[in-house]
């Protein structure tokens, strides 16, 4: 699907902007429709409310979408407490499946750093419903990479290959 018709398309699955949100928007958090609501401090929580377009076959979350989730709270808990000019890439991400989400449940990701070093963050993260039900919960290592500034992002992808 192309840009201009994601961008006008109404099925698409991402919500509008809201004017409380952060200016740094992850193009692959606005279509999956994860809502940062805090990061600060080593900690991050995110939120996302199932929709069909999120269901593996039947009627449950497909897991990507928790893993991506967990990800994402993770990532932007260490991201927050990273070092001056530096970005940051997830090297290991691990999950447990606990119980099932389905449309309509309003998710709550929370990420939290464990320890963050020069080059590595550990961190833990837990999926929760709205009524406080706890769905999944994830550990995640990540590296922290210098910034390469005046290079466009597939250039500098290419270089770390």
């Amino acid at each position: 699907m192309s840009e201009e018709l994601l961008a006008t398309d109404p099925r698409r699955w991402a919500k509008p902007a809201h004017p409380d949100e952060p200016q740094n928007r992850m193009p692959f958090h606005d279509l999956l429709g994860m809502w940062p609501r805090e990061v600060a401090g080593g900690k991050a929580v995110i939120e996302l409310t199932v929709g069909p377009q999120h269901l593996r076959a039947g009627t449950i979350l497909h897991g990507g979408v928790f893993a991506a989730l967990l990800d994402a709270a993770q990532g932007m808990a260490a991201a927050s407490l990273a070092p001056p000019d530096h970005d940051l890439v997830t090297a290991q991400l691990g999950l447990n499946f606990i119980r099932p989400a389905r449309v309509g449940d309003a998710l709550i990701a929370l990420g939290e750093v464990q320890h963050a070093g020069r080059k590595t963050a550990v961190t833990r993260g837990e999926i929760r419903s709205s009524n406080g039900t706890l769905l999944a919960t994830g550990t995640a290592t990540l590296l922290y990479l210098p910034m390469d500034t005046g290079v466009e992002n597939g250039e500098k992808l290419r270089r770390m290959d």
